[in-house]
């Protein structure tokens, strides 16, 4: 089965029905293709022209497989909220700051297909906040920072705690001060959980990235003895010569 990893973008892609006969492709590949169909339509339906449809989906082409798939909902706005309604709340959403403004677009429909993609990246962006003021340091030790961050975990993965609590409500309240169109509102708010994962995935990666004293320690002597197992061999070789 055809497959992907999570660098790859929409655009590799994009085409692929078109191109290819094999079915047999990831359920992440077929939603890019049925995507694909969907924006084509309104060509063949005389929405879009031919050069509208293009711009959009040069747009579309660059965001990453994984944020695709993830926000599908939020991309699909395109054809379930109307394009006054979308112009409108990209107003809103440029006087409130969220986002900046585009001044390089060819068309409405690839200004829209920018909005979308901005907002995506703010709305993921909200994952790496910090929520409380454990967050913000500074920490007198690797040690200290990493029980922090593994208790802001445990945390984190206990729906009903405080730092939840905080989170989801932090959350709603940017949300609802943000976005003023109620079905745009409705999409975004219903990725509250997935990107409470995705703050568990960003807190994990803090606590790998801050090695304990001692494991900092083991890192370097292994470095050390990797380094001068590699100048032996060099040396040995050009003994050898």
């Amino acid at each position: 089965m055809l497959t992907w990893n999570w660098e790859t973008k929409v655009g590799r892609y994009w085409d692929y029905e078109q191109k290819n006969d094999n079915k047999m492709v990831s359920n992440e590949i077929r939603m890019i293709t049925e995507y694909q169909k969907r924006a084509f339509q309104q060509v063949l339906n005389g929405t879009w022209s031919e050069e509208e449809y293009d711009h959009f989906s040069s747009e579309i082409k660059q965001v990453y497989i994984y944020n695709f798939v993830n926000f599908i909902d939020l991309y699909m706005a395109v054809f379930t909220i109307s394009y006054r309604e979308i112009l409108k709340e990209l107003s809103n959403l440029l006087n409130n700051k969220v986002l900046r403004p585009s001044p390089n677009y060819k068309s409405v429909l690839q200004l829209i297909a920018k909005t979308l993609r901005e907002l995506q990246n703010k709305l993921m962006s909200f994952s790496k906040m910090p929520f409380d003021e454990r967050e913000k340091g500074p920490y007198s030790s690797n040690e200290e920072k990493r029980e922090i961050y593994q208790q802001i975990l445990r945390e984190l993965e206990n729906p009903n705690s405080s730092y939840n609590e905080l989170f989801q409500k932090t959350w709603m309240t940017w949300v609802n001060e943000n976005i003023e169109n109620e079905a745009l509102k409705n999409i975004v708010l219903a990725k509250t959980d997935m990107l409470r994962q995705m703050k568990i995935a960003s807190v994990k990666q803090i606590i790998r990235k801050t090695p304990s004293t001692a494991e900092k320690y083991a890192m370097e002597v292994d470095y050390y003895f990797a380094s001068q197992k590699s100048e032996t061999i060099r040396k040995q070789a050009l003994r050898k010569k």
